[in-house]
Parts: structure tokens; C-alpha cells; sequence
């Protein structure tokens, strides 16, 4: 069965995210974006959309320190 996945999408209700899927995440994202960012984010933003929002705002908080 597929799922839509919008901003609202609970990560694990929803798209079925256990552990192993939050840190494949997470470490993609890190080695995609060149970010370091804790891995607690990942449970503070179980919402798709909290957990995009999140990744911007450290993306940005990089992008500040390197200029």
C-alpha cells in the first residue's frame, strides 16, 4: 500500500519509520548537506514537515558561520 507523503506525515505511524530508517535518514542527510546536526532532532520532529523545517534551519545556521 503507498502513502501520500506530505508535511503533516508522522514518521513512524505514517511512513513506518523505525529506528534503523531514522538514523539511515539522518545520515544521509548529513553526508548529502555536509551538516552536522544532533541525532536527537529525529525525535523531537516525528512529523515530516517539523523534521524538514528543523534540517533548514541548521542548514541555514551553517551557511551563517561559513560567511
Amino acid at each position: 500500500m503507498s502513502v501520500p507523503i506530505t508535511r503533516k506525515s508522522h514518521l513512524h505511524t505514517n511512513l513506518g519509520f523505525d529506528s534503523l530508517a531514522f538514523v539511515s535518514l539522518f545520515l544521509k542527510i548529513k553526508e548529502g548537506f555536509q551538516i552536522f546536526f544532533g541525532i536527537t532532532k529525529i525525535d523531537q520532529c516525528p512529523q515530516n514537515g517539523a523534521y524538514i523545517s528543523s534540517i533548514r534551519g541548521t542548514i541555514r545556521a551553517e551557511e551563517i558561520k561559513k560567511n
